[in-house]
């Protein structure tokens, strides 16, 4: 009855993938199928794809709705120890159902190599048709650290960092430079 239900358009599904869903296997980065161990570094999944170039068949995070929604309105507040993201997510169809904001950081500027886009945050509503919310989105300065092996700690760098808001890993249309100098943080 739950596949009938969903076919018929009595229920609204709001799952998001958890994987990208490459266009072609070779897309993928090479696979052992007979290793007994596996090792990932950084670029694997939807990290790897975004750092090749190459667009996904289905992105990460992406899923199918009965229901529509449109993401604006971004405001960025800066705390003592990270930034609040409030974006307006609207339901712009008929039906009820379920959308998932997803932050994620570009740090262009680094000294170490970081993954073009990495997820951050998320936050899901569920709507009514026509209702719009706005949702807010945490994230600690110690989100934004990376590991320094020569220091062997996790360190917040001086650098440039871009947030970006959007419902998958390809579609992100809000976007909010920043600024960190070692001690404080400013809008670009």
């Amino acid at each position: 009855h739950a596949v009938a239900r969903t076919l018929f358009g009595e229920s609204n599904p709001a799952g998001k993938l958890p994987v990208s869903v490459p266009v072609a296997t070779g897309h993928l980065m090479e696979w052992n199928i007979n290793a007994l161990e596996i090792t990932h570094d950084l670029l694997h999944g939807y990290r790897f794809l975004n750092h090749s170039g190459i667009a996904a068949e289905f992105p990460f995070g992406f899923g199918l709705s009965y229901s529509t929604f449109v993401m604006d309105g971004m405001m960025v507040e800066r705390g003592e120890t990270g930034f609040v993201f409030t974006v307006t997510i609207s339901n712009t169809s008929d039906r009820t159902g379920a959308e998932v904001a997803q932050v994620y950081v570009e740090v262009s500027d680094s000294r170490v190599f970081r993954v073009p886009l990495e997820l951050k945050a998320f936050g899901k509503v569920e709507l009514n048709p026509g209702e719009a919310v706005g949702l807010q989105l945490d994230l600690s300065d110690s989100d934004l650290r990376y590991y320094n092996a020569d220091t062997t700690s996790w360190e917040l760098e001086a650098c440039s960092y871009r947030f970006r808001i959007g419902n998958s890993s390809d579609n992100l249309t809000l976007a909010s430079d920043w600024q960190y100098d070692g001690e404080t943080w400013q809008p670009v």
